[in-house]
């Protein structure tokens, strides 16, 4: 609403009022501390400390405003005017730098402000005669101008600063944004990117509540065991549930029906569910068709059916099914649908009760007609269809914060803690949040891409920027790209502990995003890459990339999906290693990895 009610400033209102306007927005929508400081137009304040600076223009001053195609305005000299003032009074908390109009936001990165001005002498040289009493400059429209031509004359002879770009991100409001777009510009504005704070309850942290109720069908409870958290049996178990339904049927037929067999049947099945419904998702979207969506009871009737989805269907290649009812789920070549030991040795799922019922978890997230938590008694396996459909598994990434039908999002790294702590049922779960995997995985592997390109090409780059100058320079060359593709494919990374798989995740996408920081992809053209959240972001044509069943395996839409999901089947295939002293955990690991692949799965020349 707030956004909304910026959007619609009209052109004659003051410049103060338009100003006041983006003041009250952040405010109002962030609860950010907003005030002039000085010069300043308005700063987001941090513990009384500029963190923020926000360069604003009236929507008609359109001379003095910077543009897409012309940095170098008077907006731009002065928000690095304001920007040196703020490094010379030991500001060391700057985060963003802003230049705007209520309607057009361009965010730069204070680090690039660093970099390219405030370390340059020139520049610094025309701040410090700024403030020199017995300088010339002594108006601030002077150093204003000074800095302008300087800028000029930086991009006039290097390239904008020694071959390096400065970047921004931008939106303008009165374009024909999407609900996606509208996520992302929140999302770009919230504290956890403006500020760069990290925010332990982001999208993917636990989910609380799908994780209890999940706990509850499943007939599991965790509970406390002095400073670890465990997965126990119900302590007022439902008959109906997963567990009480295996123990049942094992003790039926005289076989082993203690915990640990039973957590084990249980881990298999949820995982495959689970995976079943992000591929359901997909699938929808994929086709734009919600009558694609499977796990329900109009199309599952019972377990029997479910056991056939999994072997008769998804194991199977479309030739070879018997039931064609599933044509346009694709064959999974994985062996997660593959008939496990233990379910030969001990139970399969068609052995369960279809007539299994429980009753709803109290506190359950699935509404009436009347929008009233539903109660009473329903079939185990309905009951489970119906949870499930409660959420939104359509964002395979955790790049929307929104679900767009109002549906809480589950994405796939959510579901990965949450494999975690079931598989760490008997000591304890130890899930590594995913800033710190973030960080581990980009400072070894570009440590190791550095060295080893050092050594191959005899250079003697001190940094992953100056790695990029120098494969800018010689990434148009076949050779030179098949060299460099070659020695990243070189590298294998080995988790001992591996646990969900999460650090092979985190650098799964990091061996990616390197790849495309140093140009070594064959993309088409206008797509870019980002790395936020633990998640790979992407774009093509400067729109959120979004795979669609191909009218034609020669769009680049198609192209694109099919060159990331061949790049990480490669790297999941050749440089993805991991133990654990749980052998479960090898399990979940796989379950994680296939997930990645799910992401960029794709229609091949044969619809499948």
């Amino acid at each position: 609403q707030q956004l909304q009610n910026l959007a619609k400033l009209n052109q004659k209102e003051s410049e103060e009022h338009q100003k006041n306007s983006v003041r009250d927005f952040l405010h109002k929508s962030f609860d950010y501390v907003v005030n002039t400081k000085g010069r300043i137009d308005l700063a987001i304040f941090k513990n009384s400390i500029v963190e923020v600076i926000i360069e604003a223009k009236s929507l008609d001053n359109k001379s003095e405003m910077i543009s897409a195609n012309e940095l170098n305005r008077k907006a731009f000299a002065e928000a690095i005017k304001y920007f040196f003032d703020e490094r010379k009074n030991s500001n060391n908390s700057l985060k963003h730098i802003i230049i705007l109009t209520a309607f057009e936001w361009f965010v730069f990165d204070a680090k690039d402000f660093e970099k390219l001005f405030w370390q340059d002498k020139d520049f610094r040289k025309i701040h410090d005669d700024y403030t020199n009493p017995n300088s010339l400059l002594s108006k601030t429209g002077d150093v204003y101008n000074e800095i302008g031509k300087l800028v000029a004359s930086k991009k006039s002879t290097t390239n904008l600063f020694d071959d390096l770009v400065i970047e921004c991100a931008y939106f303008n409001l009165k374009n024909d944004n999407k609900e996606k777009d509208l996520v992302a510009i929140y999302k770009l504005l919230s504290p956890d990117s403006l500020l760069k704070e990290f925010n332990p309850n982001d999208a993917n942290s636990l989910n609380r509540e799908f994780y209890s109720e999940l706990l509850y069908i499943l007939g599991l409870e965790e509970v406390k065991n002095g400073s670890k958290k465990l997965i126990s049996r119900s302590l007022k178990p439902q008959n109906g549930s997963f567990y009480e339904n295996i123990a049942d049927k094992l003790s039926q037929r005289g076989k082993n029906s203690d915990f640990e067999t039973i957590i084990r049947l249980i881990i298999i099945w949820v995982n495959r569910i689970l995976f079943l419904k992000l591929l359901e998702s997909q699938i929808v979207s994929w086709n734009k068709n919600n009558d694609h969506k499977f796990l329900n009871r109009r199309k599952i009737v019972d377990f029997d059916a479910l056991e056939n989805l999994f072997f008769d269907v998804l194991a199977k290649k479309l030739d070879d099914r018997k039931h064609k009812e599933f044509d346009y789920v694709p064959y999974l070549n994985s062996s997660l649908f593959e008939f496990s030991a233990i379910e030969a040795d001990f139970l399969s799922l068609s052995n369960l009760s279809d007539d299994a019922v429980m009753e709803y978890y109290a506190k359950t997230v699935i509404k009436d007609d009347k929008t009233n938590r539903k109660s009473g008694t329903v079939s185990t396996l309905a009951y489970l269809f119906e949870f499930l459909d409660a959420y939104d598994f359509g964002s395979m990434s955790s790049n929307d914060i929104f679900a767009p039908t109002n549906k809480t999002l589950i994405n796939a790294s959510v579901l990965g803690l949450i494999f975690e702590k079931i598989n760490g049922y008997k000591d304890g779960s130890f899930y590594t949040p995913s800033f710190i995997t973030m960080y581990m995985a980009r400072e070894s592997l570009q440590k190791s891409v550095i060295d080893k390109f050092n050594t191959a090409f005899e250079i003697e780059a001190k940094d992953f920027d100056e790695l990029k100058r120098y494969c800018d320079k010689h990434n148009y060359k076949k050779e030179f790209l098949q060299q460099a593709n070659s020695i990243i494919d070189s590298i294998t990374i080995c988790d001992p502990a591996v646990g969900s798989g999460h650090f092979l995740v985190s650098m799964l996408d990091e061996i990616i995003y390197t790849k495309y920081e140093l140009g070594l992809l064959n993309l088409p053209k206008n797509t870019k890459i980002q790395l936020a959240n633990d998640e790979l972001i992407v774009s093509l044509d400067d729109e959120w990339f979004e795979y669609v069943k191909p009218k034609s395996y020669d769009s680049d839409n198609h192209k694109l999906q099919k060159l990331l999901f061949t790049e990480k089947q490669k790297i999941i295939e050749n440089q993805l290693f991991g133990v654990d002293i749980n052998p479960n955990s090898a399990q979940i690991t796989k379950l994680r990895l296939w997930i990645e692949l799910l992401k960029n799965s794709y229609y091949d020349e044969h619809g499948e």
